[in-house]
């Protein structure tokens, strides 16, 4: 019998199959599919059962993790994905796949479950702290939007509790981030720490960096913002280029993330780890690994000490989710 996991996104669905091997969880098969070529989750389903040549009655768990928020009730989950016109019902997938025990979770939940078992190699440490075994672990993830996920794993169990941390108020750290608030406030009305701290985000910060701070992009990148992903092409010219106003805005954005992660690990204390995920992070490693960023992370009088013991990490990984939601599946099926 197998397991089967997913982690499915607007674009693309990760899909992996394993068993458990001498109690170990052993893939089986791997791939990734473009799920916007699909009508709906079981046909996705199905074509991945036809590639890996096993059908429905062989699985014995699954989880499916998904980009949208989730409802629980009587033991079964139900979803409307956010990009694509899908829904995702445990009860019905259950029924497709043979009777297995299927669950529904969000994507950024799946990163939470994935945390105690990732690799050296997936993780580049900004700050070894004092780990301490046992303790709460967070994940933060900017990304199309700001993801929040806490996560207690004892004794091989694994509780995730998601948050909606994304949208609280972004607070400034300095006068320079304030002035940002005001302005966004004056046009937007509202600010959160997800508003700023995301891929979108990195376009209205640029638009801050142009307007209130007079720095304007070089002809060539304006041309890139105007024609595409705006966000995209001053993160890249950041690096690739000596783009004053892409680096401006870049530095203001790492800023942003590194005193959001201080105060949200003041709020939770995650004495296992705080673990940068995110689609963005590993593009911005360079900025992140700087001392200024670790600076930024500490600064929050009188508590930088406690900062200073809390390991802080960046997940270069992009299987984490398919990762979390693999173990899940084993966690379910032993159940």
């Amino acid at each position: 019998m197998y397991l089967l996991a997913a982690d499915i996104g607007g674009t693309k669905a990760l899909m992996g199959l394993a068993h458990i091997e001498q109690g170990q969880l052993q893939m089986q098969f791997e791939t990734q599919l473009p799920s916007a070529d699909y009508k709906d989750i079981e046909p996705l389903l199905d074509h991945f059962l036809q590639l890996a040549d096993i059908s429905g009655d062989q699985i014995s768990a699954a989880t499916l993790a998904v980009a949208g928020p989730v409802q629980e009730k009587d033991g079964h989950s139900h979803s409307r994905l956010t990009n694509l016109p899908w829904t995702a019902d445990s009860e019905s997938i259950s029924a497709h796949l043979g009777g297995a025990p299927v669950s529904i979770i969000n994507d950024f939940a799946a990163v939470g479950f994935a945390l105690p078992h990732l690799e050296r190699e997936d993780l580049i440490p900004l700050q070894a702290g004092a780990p301490k075994p046992g303790a709460a672990m967070l994940a933060v993830g900017a990304g199309t939007g700001l993801g929040v996920c806490l996560l207690d794993h004892r004794e091989e169990k694994s509780h995730v509790f998601p948050s909606e941390g994304g949208h609280v108020g972004f607070a400034p750290a300095n006068q320079e981030q304030l002035d940002l608030l005001h302005y966004w406030l004056e046009k937007n009305g509202h600010c959160s720490r997800e508003f700023l701290l995301s891929g979108p985000g990195i376009a209205r910060i640029g638009a801050f960096v142009a307007e209130a701070l007079k720095l304007e992009p070089e002809t060539a990148l304006g041309r890139k913002m105007q024609d595409g992903d705006a966000s995209a092409a001053i993160s890249e010219a950041a690096f690739n280029s000596e783009d004053s106003f892409a680096r401006k805005t870049m530095q203001i954005f790492a800023d942003i993330y590194a005193s959001q992660l201080g105060d949200l690990a003041l709020s939770y204390l995650p004495r296992g780890g705080l673990f940068i995920a995110g689609g963005i992070a590993p593009k911005i490693l360079p900025l992140l690994q700087q001392p200024q960023f670790i600076e930024a992370f500490r600064d929050k009088p009188p508590m930088a000490s406690v900062l200073e013991q809390i390991p802080l990490s960046v997940v270069m990984t992009t299987r984490t989710g398919l990762i979390g939601a693999l173990h899940r599946a084993a966690e379910i099926a032993k159940n």
